[in-house]
């Protein structure tokens, strides 16, 4: 998965270029549409027949080397969510950075035959909802928190994890206002309560092509140090949050693919979460008595209103209105119909991809594709 234009300057042999875009979804959850959630059962079918991927196909994911390595991470999270197996699922280490150090790349983009494979082969759904958090099973996860049983994993880098005015950018096109404004801001920043940083770009080495750092070499840089400077460990399950899934996706792969330790990816993020207000005083577009507010102390333990913050917007400090703060597109019957949290009509992404049934014939392997197979 990488930019269009990275991907023509050069990929590895047989690699089909994938556009992040085709695996993110602007989808309604609990009671708002939230950009960047994991893609639903049709947009998967189309992208796995369009790759080529059946019942034998191994995935590679890797990124270009002007790319980060969550645009991988982010293609891995997304099958495992859908049910591919943990052992047909692989990230390039070091993506194609690491490729070019000893292989050469190209420029030729392979000839694939299409497969007529789904999420659901043989008719069989196999949506792995435990690796996903939907909002309402975040608000319990922090709600019910137990040091003993799980860990909350921020991997933003420090400024949004503290709090930074203006660190989280919306992800709906900007309100346009009067005057108009270019860019907007989610309600609030800050971190969910009881929530801690393990900086994503602390997982891996920027001086040897964006690898990952030793599972376990006894030294502080190792990723099982890492989470256990957290506070996480095989016996617990850490959820794992950032700005939009994307970020947080790396962690997740660490934790599940490398460490083999239980975790929950929450797509979602900062961008839903700092959203979630009742403040309109401060942006916030939630009726009064709706119950999924997150900006209470119970959920976050620091609360930063974007509102009347100053910050540089294309280099001028700017201070911030009403106009700056995202609108929510928040669904009022919802609102009235989901009053607790626990509803679980309100969890209509997992709901929805669990009923899905690939219209393909998914049972059929399909032709596999001569150019590659990796995405």
């Amino acid at each position: 998965t990488a930019a269009k234009d990275f991907y023509e300057r050069g990929h590895i042999p047989g690699a089909i270029y994938v556009d992040p875009a085709e695996i993110v979804q602007t989808r309604i959850e609990a009671v708002a549409a939230s950009s960047t959630m994991v893609a639903d059962g049709s947009k998967m079918d189309a992208l796995i027949q369009r790759c080529g991927i059946d019942k034998n196909t191994t995935i590679v994911f890797t990124a270009s080397s002007f790319d980060p390595v969550y645009n991988a991470t982010r293609g891995y999270a997304t099958f495992r969510y859908w049910g591919f197996p943990k052992e047909r699922l692989k990230v390039l280490d070091g993506g194609d950075a690491g490729w070019k150090a000893v292989y050469a790349l190209t420029s030729a983009t392979p000839t694939i035959a299409r497969s007529k494979y789904g999420v659901t082969p043989d008719g069989k759904n196999r949506v792995q909802a435990k690796l996903r958090a939907s909002l309402g099973e975040m608000i319990a996860a922090v709600a019910n928190y137990d040091a003993t049983k799980q860990a909350i994993i921020d991997a933003r880098s420090s400024g949004p994890y503290e709090g930074t005015p203006g660190a989280t950018l919306g992800v709906f096109a900007p309100n346009a206002g009067t005057p108009p404004v270019t860019t907007d801001y989610v309600v609030f920043e800050g971190h969910m309560k009881n929530a801690k940083a393990v900086p994503y770009t602390s997982l891996y080495d920027k001086d040897n092509a964006n690898r990952f750092f030793p599972l376990d070499d006894g030294t502080a840089t190792s990723l099982k140090s890492k989470f256990a400077a957290a506070g996480m460990d095989a016996t617990k399950t850490a959820y794992v949050y950032c700005r939009t899934g994307y970020i947080a996706s790396s962690e997740f792969f660490v934790l599940d693919g490398i460490l083999g330790w239980n975790a929950v990816w929450y797509d979602g993020s900062w961008s839903q979460w700092g959203q979630m207000s009742t403040s309109a005083d401060n942006g916030g577009k939630l009726p009064p008595a709706a119950v999924w507010a997150t900006d209470v102390p119970g959920l976050s333990e620091l609360v930063v209103y974007n509102l009347g913050q100053t910050v540089a917007i294309a280099g001028t400090p700017t201070v911030l209105t009403m106009n700056h703060i995202e609108a929510l597109p928040v669904d009022l019957i919802a609102v009235g119909l989901f009053t607790t949290t626990s509803d679980p009509r309100a969890n209509q992404i997992e709901t929805e991809d669990a009923a899905y049934k690939s219209p393909a014939a998914s049972g059929s392997a399909g032709p596999a594709g001569s150019g590659g197979g990796g995405c």
